[in-house]
């Protein structure tokens, strides 16, 4: 499971764990020499591929890169098993720990996906992982980079497009956050007009290339699929940001917050014409290929680019594990929907539904509605997954899914949460499960 652990917990930024994770199907062609040399498994790696696979499933993630090491031993050649091996490894990494195990962990599968690329130079789907996995461990520059180096690519890819701008919003707010609030000034969203000129003059200075760069790509990436509500939500945020910028020209600042209130109006009309199947969410880059990956879990921020589509047809390997014909197996692996997205529970802690962990509950901190958010009028579910210690406290938790200005309101919330301890057999044991944090303008 990627959980929220230890130096988590002092995350400023709001939508870790929740951007790159979801890779939709490309374009034929995009990874280069796309032919069967590529997919090909020689016979005597299929068996340990398989049990990788097998691994993989049951959230043995560990066990997992364990045969798919042994797999790239025997078939050194084989892309396809380096792919898997890699995105084993990713599976690994905790969003935002930067202790030494992790970082170590995310370089060894940024190294696995960049010998992928030694052998497909234009391989853009192990271009998408390596971005991923740079922005799980908060090296959102470098996310970037790689993001653009996939549109170079392919033009086409609304989703690179996308997360370009997502992080340029995200260094933007991390920008204004760090300057206003040793000074004790909350973000208005309105421009900001009445906070001190200096401390506005320092956040524009850093902010004014961000702004740009994230409305040009955010832009791009409604070309591309023109009813991409996720990036209408964020140029709804940018043109906040842009009103910054703009806080000495009264007419420009108006502009700017007129054009934020009617993304984020197109928004909430597209996902409603979108929930009622009257429009057909389908841009560049949308179509099946060969070697298509997901990335490395949960669906992404506030708003998540959208899952990916179903697979391509998988490569057929031969070969049967745990009596089980797997024929094909290694195609679906990160294809949606049978491809596990959390570890399996770990002996000693069971799940409990959350209706249950509510009667639990001993003490709750109620959330602080961001000003930001209540600016930009974002409202919503987060949805959170913790772990309850054996004493009732909550020691770990990430996010599962909600609108990504409201996620750090709500972890900083929850993480304060006590519960009476659950008791199995008369004993106290750690428990996981989800919790809801609903957030209203009228509440």
């Amino acid at each position: 499971m990627l959980s929220f652990r230890g130096s988590c917990r002092t995350l400023t930024y709001a939508v870790v764990c929740c951007l790159i994770a979801a890779t939709a199907c490309k374009a034929p062609g995009r990874a280069a020499g796309n032919t069967s040399s590529l997919t090909a498994i020689a016979p005597a790696a299929r068996d340990e591929a398989n049990k990788g696979i097998d691994a993989f499933r049951n959230g043995m993630y560990d066990e997992a890169v364990a045969h798919f090491r042994k797999a790239v031993e025997l078939d050194p050649s084989s892309i396809l098993v380096r792919f898997y091996l890699g995105s084993a490894l990713a599976q690994n990494v905790v969003p935002g720990l930067d202790t030494p195990e992790n970082l170590k962990t995310a370089q060894q599968a940024i190294d696995v996906f960049t010998q992928v690329l030694e052998k497909a130079p234009h391989n853009a789907n192990a271009m998408e992982q390596i971005a991923g996995i740079y922005f799980y461990i908060g090296k959102w520059d470098e996310a970037k980079a790689w993001q653009k180096k996939v549109l170079n690519e392919d033009a086409q890819d609304a989703e690179a497009a996308y997360t370009v701008g997502a992080i340029d919003w995200a260094q933007a707010h991390r920008n204004v956050l760090a300057a206003m609030t040793p000074a004790g000034i909350h973000d208005d969203g309105q421009g900001n007009v009445h906070a001190p000129a200096q401390v506005m003059a320092a956040i524009n200075a850093k902010n004014a290339p961000l702004v740009a760069e994230g409305v040009t790509y955010l832009d791009h990436a409604l070309q591309q699929r023109p009813y991409y509500d996720d990036a209408m939500a964020y140029l709804n945020l940018m043109y906040r940001r842009k009103a910054d910028l703009d806080r000495g020209d009264k007419q420009a600042r108006e502009q700017d917050l007129a054009m934020a209130d009617d993304w984020m109006q197109k928004a909430a009309e597209t996902r409603k014409l979108k929930e009622a199947h009257e429009v057909n969410d389908v841009g560049g880059g949308a179509t099946s290929g060969d070697l298509e990956f997901d990335m490395i879990a949960p669906p992404p921020p506030p708003p998540p680019p959208p899952p990916p589509p179903p697979p391509p047809p998988p490569p057929q390997v031969t070969g049967k594990t745990n009596g089980g014909d797997n024929s094909g197996g290694i195609g679906s692996l990160f294809g949606n929907g049978s491809t596990p997205k959390v570890r399996a529970t770990p002996p000693g802690r069971v799940n409990i539904s959350a209706g249950v962990a509510v009667g639990m509950l001993i003490e709750r901190t109620d959330p602080i509605y961001p000003p930001i958010a209540k600016a930009a009028r974002v409202m919503g579910t987060v949805v959170l997954e913790i772990t309850i210690s054996k004493t009732g406290e909550v020691e770990s938790l990430r996010v599962v899914s909600g609108p990504a200005m409201l996620q750090q309101a709500a972890m900083d919330a929850v993480k304060n949460w006590r519960y009476r301890p659950y008791l199995l057999n008369n004993e106290p044991i750690e428990v996981e499960t989800t919790v809801n944090v609903i957030f209203t303008l009228g509440g």
